[in-house]
């Protein structure tokens, strides 16, 4: 990719992903300098899409994504010239998180918490995923060791970090629900409307009130545009991310299909 069609790029995307792009760019380049494969960080899934438009079958540089789960949300990405790719070229450690299950209860949003009052940065930090009892993180070699020697509680919890080998992963207790439905438009309030069931007032209030993110970043626009997999949370719903828009129906709507996640814990 010339540096040319590098910007004509820009046009397809946010201005707010640009630097992302850019990103992209500069890893992917200096692979092809030095012909050392680079693992990116965590992406999510709105960034893995990103990333997957900027190479093409034609390049040298061969694109693989892992994070461990298969139907996780968050992966690294991995630029090199081999033909395959496998579970340790990506720089992942699988964490068991040991604690008195008879007598607490973790939860998703307090693990991260802590990991994150820790200092570590979000792009260190893959799933977070439970069974209904067990739960297992992934995280990055680099902070790996500095995890397991200093976070120590969850709250008022006490908890372990166990390395675990990847063959005992747990299934993630999670439920999945693709819908097919038309809307009015990619607007992100009419999308939660018409997905939740919900009156465009309440979604606007919703949104008002800090209570909607996409890609994990708080939005008070209910005009703002939906792309294609953009994950849109609303609190206490669930999350939803926009799989295909698949034409307009006989009513002159747009016919989309919109994945549903419910985390169940």
């Amino acid at each position: 990719m010339n540096m040319m069609e590098h910007q004509n790029l820009y046009q397809h995307f946010r201005k707010e992903e640009r630097l992302f792009i850019d990103r992209v760019y500069e890893w992917k380049m200096r692979v092809e300098d030095t012909y050392i494969p680079f693992v990116t960080p965590f992406l999510n899934p709105r960034e893995q899409f990103i990333i997957s438009t900027l190479f093409s079958e034609k390049d040298c540089v061969q694109l693989y994504f892992n994070g461990i789960f298969e139907q996780g949300e968050r992966k690294r990405a991995l630029m090199t010239f081999a033909d395959e790719a496998h579970q340790d070229d990506f720089g992942q450690v699988l964490f068991s998180i040991r604690y008195p299950q008879k007598f607490a209860q973790l939860k998703h949003n307090r693990i991260l918490g802590t990991l994150l009052g820790q200092g570590i940065k979000r792009e260190h930090i893959g799933d977070i995923v439970t069974n209904g009892e067990e739960w297992q993180i992934v995280v990055t070699k680099q902070v790996a060791p500095y995890i397991k020697e200093n976070c120590k509680k969850v709250g008022s919890i006490s908890v372990g970090f166990d390395e675990i080998d990847y063959c005992k992963k747990i299934e993630p207790m999670m439920s999945y629900q693709l819908l097919h439905t038309t809307v009015s438009s990619l607007r992100l309030d009419a999308l939660l409307a018409t997905t939740f069931h919900l009156s465009r007032q309440t979604v606007k209030e919703y949104i008002e009130n800090g209570l909607v993110s996409v890609n994990w970043k708080e939005e008070t626009k209910g005009h703002t545009e939906i792309t294609l997999a953009d994950t849109v949370s609303l609190r206490r719903y669930g999350r939803i991310v926009l799989h295909d828009v698949q034409g307009i129906s006989k009513s002159g709507k747009l016919k989309v299909q919109i994945y549903i996640v419910n985390n169940k814990k």
